[in-house]
């Protein structure tokens, strides 16, 4: 059985040393850079066939110097979704304007101040480190467990369920209990369960296996819908997704091609729906969310064995 691996990238910035200019003022010396690319906390995520690494959603962080000392910690978000992000800092002879760690949700395109830090004592060296845990999606969203997905294949194509809800395997083992394996031939069309933005795509391995040497190598698209929840598409075929990250996609609309890429023993499409949720240990970890998809008139939960199609429920596993 594979057991759960997860990897933690922590970075940070940090100033060497701290002294004194004035008594109002830091003196601060080799900065790493003004503007540095802060890269989340990636997690090795199992599925039925296998292990993926999420996509990761980064973030800018710079450093401000106040006229009256201290330096303000300033959070830009440059995707094209909401990221939840946790900040904490390791400091000596620092305080902070804010209790730490902090929780916040960026949007597209904002820019905020995390927050403040200034020395205890100007007569002494000060030093900090800044660390940052993100993921896409809204910590806060609300989804509503009754919405209502398509199933992420086209149309005409029928496919049976491999993993689901309730199983004893390696969904749940992860924490990833309402995450969908659908077997499929590679080159099968996936399609938007749901509309949304697309803010990741990886789209250029043409590799994959049955081991860890292949846990980079998996291709992805990360859908964000309205409600901030965001889905996965994972083990997607090379060089064939149609979209790109800024995307704005409709329900039904083609995002790709499955495949067996990344660690993966056998063609599938993994599908997942998620939002973000703060630990105890400060780093973010992804919710899964329960599915129910609509097919004709019906509307189900797909359940281990199924034999699932686009255009006419094959179950009556209604909810």
């Amino acid at each position: 059985m594979l057991s759960k691996a997860r990897l933690i990238l922590l970075a940070f910035l940090e100033t060497p040393h701290f002294g004194v200019l004035s008594d109002h003022a830091f003196l601060q010396n080799n900065l790493y850079s003004d503007l540095m690319k802060l890269v989340n906390p990636l997690f090795l995520m199992l599925v039925f066939h296998g292990v993926n690494a999420r996509a990761e959603a980064d973030l800018f962080v710079n450093q401000v110097d106040l006229p009256t000392g201290g330096t303000e910690i300033v959070v830009e978000n440059r995707n094209f979704g909401s990221v939840s992000a946790v900040m904490w800092a390791d400091a000596e002879n620092t305080y902070s304007n804010t209790s730490l760690p902090t929780r916040f949700v960026i949007k597209p395109s904002e820019k905020r101040v995390a927050f403040v830090l200034s020395p205890q004592d100007r007569t002494k060296p000060s030093r900090f480190k800044v660390y940052v845990s993100t993921m896409f999606g809204d910590a806060y969203a609300e989804h509503n467990p009754k919405a209502k997905y398509r199933f992420p294949f086209a149309n005409g194509i029928t496919t049976r369920v491999t993993q689901s809800f309730g199983d004893m395997g390696s969904h749940k083992a992860m924490k990833t209990p309402h995450a969908v394996d659908f077997a499929m031939p590679t080159g099968t069309p996936v399609v938007a369960a749901r509309e949304g933005v697309v803010v990741a795509v990886k789209n250029d391995s043409s590799e994959g296996g049955n081991d860890i040497s292949f846990i980079n190598k998996g291709n992805y698209v990360y859908i964000q819908h309205d409600d901030g929840t965001v889905a996965k598409y994972l083990h997607l075929s090379k060089g064939n997704s149609p979209v790109y990250t800024g995307m704005k996609v409709s329900e039904g609309e083609k995002i790709g091609y499955s495949g067996n890429t990344g660690f993966s023993s056998s063609p599938h499409l993994h599908f997942e729906i998620f939002k973000p949720i703060y630990t105890a240990s400060s780093i973010l970890e992804g919710e899964s969310l329960p599915v129910h998809f609509t097919s004709g008139l019906s509307v189900f939960r797909a359940k281990t064995g199924n034999i699932v199609s686009s255009e006419i429920a094959k179950t009556k596993n209604n909810f």
